[in-house]
């Protein structure tokens, strides 16, 4: 859990808020208004696998490229994780070479 400065729409103010990651979202709430606060930013450090083999793993620590690959080409990702996976995946060729 971080603790970072956000603004909540619904009381006007910025506050300091614990995010928690849930699954693959960050949440927060404002500690004033309770209320939630949407579209909360987070970084490709913070990306991890949300399924599968790979469940809770982050998509940075990754080394298995047949996986992230075949991820890719057969299941339905929000473009952060696909970008996330994809930039991995040029990493890891990279090394390769």
């Amino acid at each position: 859990m971080e603790e970072v400065i956000l603004f909540c729409r619904k009381c006007n103010q910025e506050q300091p808020v614990t995010i928690q990651v849930k699954s693959n979202n960050h949440v927060a709430y404002c500690a004033v208004c309770d209320s939630y606060i949407k579209n909360i930013p987070h970084s490709t450090e913070d990306s991890q696998f949300y399924f599968g083999k790979y469940k809770g793993t982050k998509i940075k620590d990754c080394t298995d490229l047949q996986y992230m690959k075949w991820i890719l080409g057969n299941v339905k990702l929000t473009d952060k994780i696909k970008d996330d996976i994809s930039y991995r995946i040029s990493l890891l060729e990279y090394e390769l070479k």
